[in-house]
């Protein structure tokens, strides 16, 4: 999407808001990015 590898991953066991992965099985895949979408949403809120 962004040509970076801006990814970010949450798992069950970290904070809802947190921005780091604990290690633990990964259960949320997201863009770290800035960009913005053609409908005006931030990659990010996907």
């Amino acid at each position: 999407m962004t040509g970076n590898d801006d990814w970010g991953l949450r798992s069950m066991q970290d904070d809802p808001d947190s921005d780091s992965w604990g290690g633990q099985n990964i259960f949320d895949v997201h863009s770290k990015s800035d960009g913005v979408a053609l409908d005006g949403t931030k990659y990010s809120d996907w």
